[in-house]
């Protein structure tokens, strides 16, 4: 199942320059950067899904547009939360050097901001699987439990529901005659009153 409001939109775009030249030429040089701009669409689509903590993407369209020295490319897909699949691998960022100016203060603020975000998406998400799982396991254990309970209730037959409350003797007995018959039994009542 898709969860609901895990239905988002995802999206990823890139720009490469594409040095003039002429000629025959150009051609080649388009059609080498147009398998790189595919790779970087997907590396960001897929780092985007494992932000927001969703593991598929459906209905996947790519654009690229060429201009004269540009090309830009733009990439668009719903993004969900499938339960059957893994969920996405959290983000890791990793920075080898030290922090010296306002400007590596402000990159390293955006890593933590996106790491703090991909860990809450990736908690949301599990909490809300297992939520689900406990509500259905719940519902199942009530449905069964009242199935079992309407099943008891309906699967005696008239004849044991009768002798669990009937003080007549059993069918069978050992000496017919030990068993009084039913107008022996008003006569002992009479007797009684």
């Amino acid at each position: 199942p898709i969860t609901d409001p895990s239905r988002q939109l995802v999206e990823a775009r890139v720009c490469r320059r594409i040095p003039r030249t002429q000629g025959e030429q150009r051609p080649q040089k388009v059609s080498e950067n147009v398998l790189f701009i595919q790779y970087d669409l997907y590396r960001q689509l897929i780092y985007k899904l494992r932000v927001l903590g969703l593991n598929a993407a459906f209905g996947l369209t790519v654009q690229v547009s060429l201009g004269e020295n540009l090309i830009a490319a733009v990439a668009t897909a719903t993004g969900c939360y499938v339960t059957a699949l893994p969920p996405p691998a959290l983000i890791r960022i990793s920075r080898n050097m030290e922090i010296k100016d306002d400007e590596d203060r402000v990159l390293y603020a955006m890593q933590q901001k996106i790491i703090h975000a991909s860990n809450t998406n990736h908690e949301f998400w599990q909490n809300r699987i297992q939520s689900y799982y406990y509500s259905q396991d719940q519902q199942q254990h009530r449905d069964h439990r009242d199935h079992s309970t309407r099943d008891r209730d309906t699967n005696k037959s008239p004849s044991l529901i009768k002798s669990q409350y009937s003080t007549a003797p059993p069918l069978h007995s050992p000496n017919p005659a030990e068993t009084p018959n039913k107008t022996q039994q008003q006569q002992q009542q009479q007797q009684q009153q």
